[in-house]
Order: C-alpha cells, then structure tokens, then sequence
C-alpha cells in the first residue's frame, strides 16, 4: 500500500487561519521598527556618548522594565480590550521615536527615559503578541507558523540594516539619525492601524479580573511550567547581549554605520536561509535536540575568536549566530507555546503566564550583561564571555527535551 504524501509547503500555508496573515502584516511593520531600534539605537548612543557601559546599562533597563510593563497590559488587557493594550504599544514607540527625530544628538542625555519607554512598549506588544499567536495557532501549524514569521523577519533584516546603515553612513553628524526615527515613527502608525484588523482572540479568558495569583500557583506546582520558566532564564542569558554585542563591538573597530548595516542584511540572509529550514524539517519532538545540537556548533566557531577576533572574524561569527537563531531561539519559544497551550492549569491566563515568563527572562538578560560587564575588555575577556553565554543554553536544550517528552507532542 502506498504511503500517504506529506502534505508540501504550499499546501500547508493555504490551510492557515486567514487572520494570521493579517497578524503577519503588523509584525512585518513592527519588525522593521524594532529592527532600526534593535540595530541603530545601539549605534547611536556610542556615537554620541562615545561609552561601550552606557550601551550596556541601556539594555539592562530594557530587560528590567519590560516584566513590570507587562503586568500594567495585563490589567489594561482584562479591563479594556488586548486591541487597546497593543495600541498603547505603538503609541508609546510613536511618542519615543517622534522626541527622537526632533531632539537628535541631545536625546542620548535621556537614555534611561527613552530605555523605559521603550522598554513599557515593547512590554505592551508582547504582552498581546503571545495571545495572539496562542489564538491563530495550533501545535500541529506552530512551527510552520513560527518559521513563516522568521523568514519575514529576516527577509526584513535582509534590506533594512544595509538600506539604513548606508543611509546613515553618507552623513557625518545626526542628521540621517533624525530621518531614520522619522521613519521608525510612521511604522508604529502602520502596525496599529494592522493590530485593529486583527479579529478577536479565541481561546482567551475575557473575565476582568487579572489572575496572577491562580498563575503563579499553577506554575510553581506543575512541573512543565515551572520547567519553562527556568529554561527561560537560560535563553535571556544568551540573548540578553547577543541582541547587540557583535554589532557594537564592531562598530567599535571601525565605526562605520554602513559596515554594520551589511552585517545585520548578512546575517538576515543566513536567518533566512535556516527559518526555511527549521520550518520545513523540524517537528516538535527534535525541539530539544536542535537546541543542544546547534548550540555546541555555534559555541565551537565562537571558540575560534581567540586565535582571530577583527570586523571580518565578528562578521563571520554573527552570520552562525544568525543560522543558530531558528534552531535555538524559536525551539525554544514553541516548547513555551506548546506549555501554555496544552497544560490546563494555565487555560485562559496567557496573558498572565507570558508576564510572569517575562520576570524570568529579564532576569536571564541582565545575568548575561552583567557577565559581559565584568569579564576584562579584551579581546580574549570578551570571547570568554560570549562562549558561558552560549554554553548556558545546553541546560536549556535539556529541559526542552524533557518537557517535549512529558507532553508526548
């Protein structure tokens, strides 16, 4: 008898939820935000304050304000409406991007200011972010859903960063600065106007009453939950300074914004090129594996940053840190995914869980910065640093394994 046929890609994808792809058009909007933020903030402030600690101390305050945003949206999210949290994401990057462009070289003063803002937006999106993805998916279509988005992003990461870094490199002061967080505050105005076409959530308890307490014991007494909550710290750990280090220390060397724009569209070609991979190969069961497998890979070349570390070695390290991304990052968000949307004790508290995840995370990242901060700032200090960094998510890829297997996915 003739096996059936695996179903193709294109198969797969006509069979979404229709308001995923609206879903798609927000984050493709908000991608393209974060992704000038992600890459050029950093840059700015070491242009302007000329201090690799102050880069540092801005994304420690990214990490610790976002938990406590987080808990803010989730009231918002009980009392008014997810649509209306997610609108105060996008205002709040509006109004921060909006003081960008008029104030220039004289907002590096406000760091601090501009870190919480962000910080409280980026709280607020996610916040409805992981309801949204909880509600327009299924385990069966997660990883596709989860490597669709990849490749979204990263095909972004491909134009934007050497579009904007080129841009900016044909100024000698602030000026292509201004215009790029110009550009930053129209996007925001386009992601809301996608979030308000996003249909209301399914599967989402609308009681208005903020459940922390009955979420806090559901993670504390089951065992997956509170799995993923450690396996969270992990992750921020890497993530935490992996979100910037290569291109600052980069920029460092040679000071440059269009070099390291090309570094970010390279590395989105390499993120690319996995997204499609781990998309169409990986399965639920292999999350675990693809953690530890890639993770031994990617620390084995950062390794060899002690015998050469220049612009060409960083940039060759940040293109495998790219292709790891898909095998580590989103293997681990989906066993997450998987644990809210399969452990009934946290049915209906998405909301509340993801804050709660978030407490765990933050302080993952800040352990990670502060593990960069005092290692010596040296070449071989540095590469130290990035290798525990790496090496702390086979911890991570072992509690992923564990959980998949107690879910039996």
């Amino acid at each position: 008898m003739k096996a059936n046929k695996r179903p193709s890609i294109l198969t797969r994808i006509k069979s979404l939820d229709p308001a995923f792809l609206t879903f798609l058009r927000m984050q493709a909007c908000y991608t393209s935000l974060v992704t000038i933020m992600g890459i050029f903030l950093n840059t700015f402030l070491l242009k302007a304050l000329g201090d690799q600690k102050t880069v540092m101390v801005y994304n420690m305050i990214l990490a610790a304000v976002q938990p406590f945003a987080m808990v803010l949206a989730c009231r918002m999210i009980r009392k008014v409406s997810p649509k209306a949290a997610q609108g105060v994401s996008f205002g709040l990057y509006a109004l921060c991007f909006l003081c960008l462009a008029i104030l220039g070289e004289g907002a590096a003063s406000y760091y601090i200011l501009f870190a919480a803002a962000l910080s409280t937006s980026a709280g607020f999106f996610y916040t409805v972010y992981t309801l949204q993805i909880v509600s327009l998916t299924d385990d069966a279509n997660l990883d596709l859903c989860t490597g669709l988005q990849t490749m979204l992003s990263s095909a972004i990461g491909l134009v934007l960063p050497l579009l904007s870094g080129t841009f900016l490199a044909a100024f000698s002061g602030f000026t292509g600065y201004r215009v790029l967080f110009g550009a930053a505050l129209a996007l925001a105005g386009m992601a809301l106007f996608f979030s308000l076409r996003i249909p209301r959530l399914r599967g989402f308890d609308y009681d208005p009453r903020p459940c922390f307490t009955d979420t806090a014991r559901a993670i504390l007494h089951t065992a997956q939950p509170r799995r993923m909550m450690l396996m969270t710290v992990f992750a921020g750990v890497k993530e935490g300074t992996f979100s910037f280090i290569i291109t600052t220390l980069i920029y460092r060397m040679i000071k440059n914004e269009a070099f390291v724009g090309l570094t970010g569209s390279l590395g989105s070609v390499a993120a690319v090129l996995a997204a499609g991979v781990y998309g169409a190969v990986v399965r639920p069961r292999m999350r675990g594996k693809s953690v530890i497998f890639t993770t031994v890979f990617v620390s084995c070349i950062c390794a060899m940053l002690y015998f050469r570390m220049d612009p060409v070695t960083l940039l060759l390290f940040h293109l495998a840190v790219s292709f790891s991304t898909p095998f580590i990052v989103t293997a681990q968000v989906n066993t997450y995914f998987s644990v809210v949307q399969h452990v009934d004790a946290l049915a209906g508290k998405g909301a509340e869980t993801h804050s709660m995840r978030e407490m765990f995370y933050a302080a993952g990242r800040i352990l990670g910065i502060l593990i960069l901060m005092v290692m010596p700032d040296t070449p071989a200090g540095q590469v130290t640093a990035l290798l525990i960094l790496l090496l702390s998510q086979l911890v991570s890829g072992h509690l992923v394994s564990v959980t998949q297997k107690e879910l039996k996915i």
